[in-house]
């Protein structure tokens, strides 16, 4: 989900559907132009570039699937220039796949690690080490109470810790003290 711009990953996910067949692979987003790239160079049949969807069916969306990547590598654009925003993003995308209850595997980046816990409340790969990212995706297929259990610890800690009134209510305390 978002944006195709170089650095999100997808590269990885291309890499991820092509050892994986037997999981299909829906990637939502991106602006016209790549859309089109990427659908005219795809020639993978468990890869679907499924294009733009409106935000306000995009959490529906993410809580059908099974699980949620977060391939961001270790520089990260955000579609002007060189602008790198790999060490100090906090992207909405991480809060939104937190809050829909679906198991995420991420990227071990610094930034991340501030929210997201390994084994936790999501599993996490170095972002070019495609061993680990196949691993964690084998590891949710088969283990279906844990992926559930992953899947609900980021709800949770997403409900108490990051939605805007858990942060003001945690502002308010912290104001009155």
């Amino acid at each position: 989900f978002g944006h195709l711009y170089p650095g999100r990953g997808i590269e990885i996910i291309y890499d991820l559907a092509n050892r994986h067949s037997e999981c299909l692979f829906l990637i939502y987003g991106g602006n016209q132009d790549d859309i089109e790239a990427r659908r005219a160079s795809n020639h993978l049949d468990n890869l679907k570039i499924m294009g733009y969807i409106a935000p306000s069916i995009v959490y529906k969306a993410m809580g059908m699937m099974d699980i949620l990547l977060m391939p961001y590598q270790r520089q990260v654009s955000i579609g002007v220039g060189k602008h790198d925003t790999a060490r100090w993003m906090s992207p909405m995308k991480m809060f939104e796949y937190m809050a829909v209850g679906v198991p995420i595997i991420s990227s071990r980046l610094p930034v991340l690690e501030e929210v997201l816990h390994d084994n936790e409340n999501c599993l996490m790969a170095d972002p070019d080490d495609l061993e680990k990212w196949s691993a964690c995706i084998k590891k949710l297929v088969s283990d279906v109470n844990f992926a559930k259990q992953l899947a609900e610890s980021a709800r949770i800690i997403y409900k108490n810790e990051f939605t805007w009134i858990s942060r003001a209510r945690r502002l308010s305390e912290q104001v009155s003290t």
